[in-house]
């Protein structure tokens, strides 16, 4: 049986369920570990370029002004 809230009380992940999940995070941080840094940073940029427009108009339509 999987962890969650059973009947009102909460049940720890089974051992099947936490070694998944260590799977999971090692594939994931090869992953993550794999992607080129410069796509990240161009996209940071262009994110804060986005949000600092939309703080100048207080939320509102800002398209345009890009």
């Amino acid at each position: 049986m999987s962890g969650g809230n059973v009947g009102g009380l909460l049940q720890a992940p089974s051992e099947t369920e936490n070694d998944r999940r260590t799977e999971l995070k090692e594939v994931l941080q090869v992953i993550w570990d794999s992607l080129p840094q410069g796509p990240i940073d161009k996209a940071v940029k262009e994110f804060s370029k986005r949000l600092e427009a939309c703080v100048a108009t207080e939320g509102g339509h800002f398209e345009h002004s890009q």
